[in-house]
């Protein structure tokens, strides 16, 4: 089932809808709050002169949704656990069974930047790097 803005703009007064709009106004003038946020800030009177009212908020998240611009970008990045790197001696056997290795060395452009690409025959490893 699918539910429109004129479909749920129809559930309220004329009155209620022109008090959303303002509702929704303030809140990307405000710098897109969260839904929380805003409520806290209009209840407590931190926002002179507002006639908005949490109602007017909740009208306008049941006809619009959610703020785009308050739900995008609020994700922050983690950094990575570090990864101990320990070096090990190739064994003999693969040294040797690996002593002639065929690379092969190809130019692409994608985007009309240019990368090498190689690749080797026998280890079927490859490897682009930027020119």
């Amino acid at each position: 089932m699918v539910h429109t803005v004129d479909s749920n703009k129809s559930k309220y007064s004329v009155r209620q809808y022109s008090l959303v709009k303002k509702a929704c106004r303030l809140q990307e003038v405000i710098g897109r709050s969260s839904t929380e946020d805003y409520i806290m800030y209009v209840e407590g009177s931190m926002i002179p002169y507002c006639n908005i009212t949490r109602q007017d908020i909740l009208r306008a998240e049941d006809i619009f949704g959610p703020n785009l611009g308050s739900v995008k970008g609020k994700m922050t990045r983690r950094p990575t656990i570090h990864v101990p790197i320990t070096w090990t001696q190739v064994p003999e056997d693969i040294l040797w069974e690996h002593r002639n290795v065929t690379i092969v060395v190809y130019i692409m452009a994608i985007n009309e930047i240019a990368f090498v690409v190689s690749i080797s025959r026998n280890i079927h490893f490859g490897n682009a790097e930027l020119i």
